[in-house]
């Protein structure tokens, strides 16, 4: 459990810190420039920390599906 613990703490930590720069980035670009970071960019940094979770979730789900069907997938 504790490796688990550890795994979640440097993900959680690093999405953190990428966050915070993209929006010291866009504070900056905003202060020298009237151009500004496009929306996909924010769209995809808030979606991209659920991507692990949810790849974790599908595949757990898959595995109990795959123990109680005799079907090969």
């Amino acid at each position: 459990m504790v490796p688990h613990i550890f795994g979640w703490f440097t993900m959680t930590s690093v999405w953190f810190i990428f966050i915070v720069q993209l929006e010291n980035a866009k504070r900056d670009i905003d202060e020298i420039s009237d151009r500004n970071i496009p929306d996909w960019v924010n769209a995809l940094a808030r979606c991209m920390p659920a991507i692990p979770p949810l790849c974790g979730t599908l595949t757990s789900l898959r595995c109990s599906l795959c123990r109680r069907s005799t079907a090969p997938f």
